[in-house]
């Protein structure tokens, strides 16, 4: 009896059991899927603080030095040559500097400094060089460049540059050429505003000032100069287009202007006097237009040499 009921608890139980099992093998599973996961994220969260920290430690403090770029090398243009012509000493000085500012490495002693003017300098200029290199061979560059000056860079200064400001008129130039010249004396001058709008309106043609006399005037220099340079080429495509495209010269359009003719006013008043007679200024033209003389009215001779102002006969 107890050996049966033992053998039914037994058949009872199995079921339980293998669901007990199944359930255990479950529950490892997710045990190790569970410490899979946090393997993972601690190795994300490391990767999170390692970046953290690169992003915040100031350069250098950790991981070494960053790598410094290459050094980019520019092609620089080299000055134009120097014949010694003095308009042009200036630009070439210029030039010379802001090649030696863009390439300091390259430029930086004195024998290479002179080394690079004397090599861009022709004719006179570089008779000049070869004299003064000749006298003195260890030349500092600061002593090449003040002798240079005082041979080719007479410079400008405000006295002389007011004078030539005064000189200075548009004359058939258009204004946009013209304003070029003006602009360069005014900064040498170093006049105020006021004074060199005044001078650039003294240096136009009369022509173009009658045009802005109707006009109200802008206040700034450069605002005058531009309202200028667009009336003068307006004026200048408006006579192209009336004139057939011959354009003009000076800037304006042509006036015709009606003078006195001598010899028309010496013929108007011979006919007047001749025999006694006056002629009418119908009959007058109407002579003058046909070819007829003045005095008898007959063709192939003029009025001081009419054949009958010798019998004295009055003009028909």
């Amino acid at each position: 009896m107890t050996e049966r009921s033992s053998q039914v608890d037994s058949a009872d139980s199995a079921p339980w059991r293998r669901e007990l099992s199944l359930q255990a093998a479950l529950l490892e599973r997710h045990e190790n899927m569970l410490q899979h996961f946090s393997k993972e994220q601690s190795a994300l969260i490391q990767v999170v603080t390692e970046l953290k920290g690169m992003l915040l430690s100031p350069p250098g403090a950790a991981g070494g030095p960053l790598p410094v770029p290459p050094p980019i090398n520019v092609a620089a243009a080299f000055p134009e040559k120097f014949s010694g012509d003095l308009d042009k000493s200036r630009g070439f000085l210029m030039q010379c500097a802001l090649t030696f500012r863009q390439q300091p490495q390259a430029y930086a002693t004195d024998c290479s400094k002179i080394t690079l003017m004397v090599e861009l300098l022709t004719g006179r200029a570089l008779q000049w060089a070869q004299a003064v290199l000749n006298s003195q061979p260890q030349i500092s560059y600061t002593d090449f460049l003040s002798k240079f000056r005082s041979v080719f860079d007479k410079g400008t200064n405000p006295d002389s540059a007011a004078h030539r400001m005064f000189v200075l008129k548009q004359g058939r130039r258009s204004v946009a050429d013209f304003s070029v010249d003006f602009w360069i004396l005014a900064e040498e001058t170093g006049w105020e505003e006021t004074a060199l709008r005044g001078a650039f309106l003294n240096s136009l043609n009369e022509g173009l000032k009658r045009e802005l006399a109707s006009k109200e005037l802008p206040k700034t220099l450069s605002a005058l100069i531009n309202l200028c340079i667009k009336l003068d080429d307006h004026l200048r495509e408006f006579s192209k287009r009336t004139s057939g495209g011959a354009g003009w010269r000076t800037g304006l359009p042509a006036l015709e202007w009606k003078g006195t003719d001598p010899r028309s006013a010496e013929e108007e008043e011979q006919p007047m006097q001749l025999g006694g007679a006056r002629l009418s200024s119908t009959d007058w033209r109407k002579r003058r237009q046909t070819g007829e003389c003045f005095a008898c009215g007959k063709k192939g001779h003029f009025a001081d040499a009419c054949p009958s102002r010798g019998n004295d006969q009055p003009a028909p």
